[in-house]
């Protein structure tokens, strides 16, 4: 198992490398990688194909929140993967606001520009985009739902099990909507939003595929690196900047909870409070 774990984290295959590199999986996708593999050894030494390894080990609860009546009944021991290697803080990536222009002003065509600057602007993830429908828009009240559709023919899947309305769009995101509906979609009859224009099937709907080849081309017109998911971070970075609590950027995401926010954008304020400090200081540097 030790060896499956230094292979999946291997950059490439029998290259020796002179400078370091890189793994080529994360911490956290080498961790989801064998939570499947353990449930399939469970599975297997259930049906009695494979004698019983000793993949997990038991051990006392060590967590700092006890629940109501907690110590009264006997303590239960936590079974943990025996294998699992430590996750660090991931360092999201984002943009500048002149880097994200520079990314729509690449975009050849409305569509393109429309989901760059939905993403952008709302935060939302690259599935809610590409399952949204004409209908869940509604550009009088300058507000948009994401509706988690299990029928949806591109596969697009929302993650989160009710619809979330989006408010407070931009009159330039509307502009930019009504400039492709008018313009680009005269003759489609499909009411998704992000459909096919000038490769594939024209009129279905966009995949992830599609989104993909889109962001590797301009990514390479900008001469940078970008994925839809940076857009969603650069998104929140800005309302954390511009003063947002994490409790409303918490709503706006439609995060389970505050502490998966605090996880994963906390550091950010941090970072601000060092630039004000940094900032303060230089008053006394003389």
């Amino acid at each position: 198992m030790q060896r499956f774990v230094a292979w999946l984290r291997r950059p490439a295959g029998a290259v020796e490398f002179i400078v370091p590199e890189q793994p080529k999986r994360s911490c956290r996708t080498v961790n989801t990688i064998l939570s499947a593999v353990y449930v399939f050894y469970e599975y297997q030494m259930c049906l009695g194909k494979v004698a019983e390894l000793p993949i997990y080990k038991y051990v006392k609860d060590r967590r700092t929140y006890k629940p109501f009546l907690y110590g009264i009944g006997k303590s239960k021991k936590i079974r943990k993967a025996r294998l699992k290697l430590k996750e660090g803080k991931e360092n999201i990536k984002t943009l500048t606001s002149e880097q994200v222009k520079q990314v729509t002003n690449a975009c050849n065509c409305y569509r393109d520009k429309l989901l760059i600057q939905l993403l952008y602007q709302t935060g939302i993830r690259i599935g809610g985009a590409l399952g949204l429908r004409h209908s869940d828009i509604n550009t009088i009240f300058k507000k948009l739902e994401i509706v988690p559709r299990e029928d949806n023919v591109n596969d697009a899947r929302a993650k989160f099990d009710e619809p979330h309305c989006i408010t407070g769009l931009s009159q330039g995101l509307i502009g930019l909507y009504i400039e492709y509906v008018s313009q680009e979609l005269i003759g489609i009859d499909s009411d998704y939003v992000f459909v096919n224009l000038y490769n594939g099937a024209i009129g279905e709907p966009m995949t992830y595929n599609c989104v993909l080849s889109l962001f590797k081309r301009l990514s390479h017109q900008v001469g940078f690196y970008i994925r839809p998911h940076m857009l969603r971070h650069t998104h929140v970075t800005e309302l954390l900047k511009d003063g947002l609590s994490m409790d409303w950027v918490q709503v706006r995401l439609k995060h389970k909870s505050v502490q998966t926010t605090i996880d994963i954008y906390g550091h950010l304020t941090t970072e601000d409070l060092t630039e004000k400090i940094d900032a303060f200081n230089k008053k006394y540097e003389r």
